[in-house]
């Protein structure tokens, strides 16, 4: 995710094999706006605005071989259109999210109030009812800002990420948080299809990655997720200093055509815990390069399970063990010899200093597979 400007959220990047841009932008029902392209326009066209037979969503007129479409919000929804350009190329995807007012008041006062603070390193996307703060960004105090917003409206997610480096280049001592970044794939945006994939962590761990089409439905499902992470982990942190220490338990269970994803961190819950998200197989890329539910959600329950231990009770990963070391084995060990107390439930410093330097050593980001693949040998 990048920066947002005006009334667009940028959220994929033109590359050097004309893969389009992708970008969302958000209007109330009933406004109006003229949108600018990157390159002059020929063909505009809808790909997708609701279901059959469903009201029209949004009203566009393109300024043909000009950089103008204006755009008017017709219905509340999500529409898409497709932006050829003079090469006769799919140059841009616009995914138009139309909200009513008052949501589209909130909106524009969260907006502000975010670029006011500072926080130009995430970003603001609606998917309504809810607002999420996502993106990265380099302060502890930001960070802060972000949680106060949250406390503030009940619609708003705070899903930032504080960058590990600010642990190795300033003094920042931050608890673990949840996270969330949602990004387009390359892949299928050519054709417009524009399939989106959100990976929530935990710190620098990503925990849990879904996909899907629907770029609202995704996020709803992926903020809540963050949400409700980001409450036990608080509650927990509050429990543990009023001595009352529970170690925290993941399941599943399965209910028709959907699976979801239950958390227990307080002896208070009961056997179930409470739900932490509900998918669709086909929104978990785990099962789909696994080849079996069964086997992705025992690693997913797996990583859960020892990546919120490792941040709360600072434990070696016992769940995840499988023939051969995974990254987030590496991630404890080196947090080791780099020295710190990993001990501290309410810092996460030695941790994320661990992942900066197995970035710089490698070159590579070290999970990049860890919540898509189960590594072999796990059982």
């Amino acid at each position: 995710m990048r920066r947002f400007l005006v009334f667009l959220v940028l959220i994929g990047a033109l590359s050097a094999d004309a893969v389009p841009l992708s970008r969302t932008v958000v209007l109330g029902r009933g406004e109006r706006m003229v949108y600018q392209t990157a390159a002059p326009i020929t063909i505009v066209s809808l790909q997708h605005s609701g279901s059959p037979g469903s009201r029209p969503i949004v009203a566009f007129a393109p300024q043909q071989y000009g950089r103008t479409i204006t755009i008017a919000g017709m219905n509340e929804g999500e529409a898409t259109l497709l932006v050829e350009d003079t090469a006769e190329t799919l140059a841009e995807v616009v995914r138009v999210i139309v909200v009513p007012k008052s949501f589209r008041t909130v909106y524009d006062r969260t907006v502000e109030e975010w670029t006011a603070f500072g926080g130009h390193g995430a970003d603001v996307l609606a998917a309504p009812p809810v607002i999420v703060i996502g993106g990265t960004v380099f302060s502890q105090r930001i960070e802060d800002l972000c949680e106060r917003q949250q406390s503030a409206r009940p619609s708003i997610v705070c899903a930032a990420r504080l960058a590990g480096v600010s642990s190795v280049v300033g003094n920042d001592c931050a608890k673990a948080r949840a996270n969330l970044d949602l990004y387009s794939t390359a892949s299928t945006a050519e054709t417009g299809g524009g399939r989106w994939t959100a990976v929530v962590r935990i710190a620098d761990v990503p925990v849990l990655t879904l996909s899907g089409d629907n770029f609202a439905r995704l996020l709803r499902l992926a903020a809540g997720s963050v949400r409700s992470l980001n409450r036990a982990l608080d509650e927990w942190r509050q429990n543990a200093s009023a001595g009352r220490q529970f170690p925290a338990t993941f399941g599943t269970r399965q209910s028709g055509d959907e699976y979801e994803i239950d958390a227990q961190w307080t002896s208070r819950q009961g056997t179930r815990g409470e739900p932490l998200v509900r998918f669709r197989a086909s929104d978990l890329p785990l099962a789909a390069n696994s080849g079996e539910m069964a086997r992705a959600l025992a690693w997913e329950v797996a990583l859960l399970t020892d990546v919120f231990r490792l941040y709360t009770l600072a434990r070696a990963p016992m769940r995840t063990r499988s023939e051969r070391d995974t990254a987030l084995d590496l991630l404890y060990r080196n947090a080791l010899k780099l020295g710190g107390s990993l001990a501290d439930r309410n810092c996460t410093s030695s941790l994320a200093r661990s992942y900066v330097s197995l970035c710089w050593s490698t070159g590579i980001e070290p999970f990049e597979t860890l919540s898509t693949r189960v590594p072999e040998g796990f059982r």
